[in-house]
């Protein structure tokens, strides 16, 4: 009752919405999203990205853009600040095992773009970034975000798997790593769930 007060209160205010799914049996299920001026509400560091936009542009050399398409210049700027992100973050990785090197990048992505998560599913682990403006930015169409993507990979060094599975009123990112224990058909491990900057380290849930 209290979190549906919450919400009730965040609803009055225009900052939620929600969807009623009936179920076969028993009461209906809501499901609660942000609305655009919810989403709007977050902390957005766009001082910070355009900063770093102005210092890639004039690291540009004339002959890396000689014939691209506007789109093809902007997925390389993006590039360019994954680089430099995972430069930055790479030696922090050392010998950490997959489920450390994941909080550690996640911690990473809450400092630098939003509101970021991590947990353990049946399939491995999955990231999830709320508040990503990264993506937003790039402004596609495509159902990935490419500078997520490019850091993930590079620095958990395993395969990674893209879910667009959220609401259109939704700025979410996420991901999906599959275990090596999981693809070779190991009992799935109990749920677990990080979210960046509160616990360095997973914590069972209820």
């Amino acid at each position: 009752m209290t979190v549906r007060q919450h919400l009730a209160t965040l609803e009055r205010d225009g900052l939620v919405v929600f969807v009623e799914e009936r179920q076969r049996m028993g009461r209906p299920h809501f499901v609660f999203s942000l609305t655009e001026q919810g989403d709007e509400s977050f902390h957005m560091r766009y001082d910070r990205i355009a900063l770093q936009l102005l210092l890639e542009v004039g690291r540009l050399d004339s002959q890396e853009i000689a014939g691209l398409s506007a789109e093809e210049k902007t997925a390389l700027l993006f590039d360019r600040l994954a680089d430099r992100f995972i430069s930055r973050y790479r030696p922090r990785m050392g010998p950490l095992t997959l489920p450390q090197r994941i909080a550690a990048v996640t911690d990473a992505l809450h400092t630098e773009s939003g509101f970021t998560e991590w947990a353990a599913t049946p399939e491995g682990y999955e990231i999830r970034d709320y508040n990503c403006f990264f993506d937003r930015l790039n402004g596609t169409t495509a159902n990935h975000c490419r500078w997520h993507e490019r850091i993930l990979t590079e620095l958990l060094e395993t395969p990674i798997e893209c879910r667009s599975d959220a609401p259109p009123s939704v700025q979410l990112c996420h991901f999906v790593i599959k275990s090596p224990d999981t693809r070779a058909g190991a009992r799935p491990m109990a749920a677990v769930l990080s979210i960046a900057g509160a616990h360095r380290e997973p914590y069972a849930t209820g």
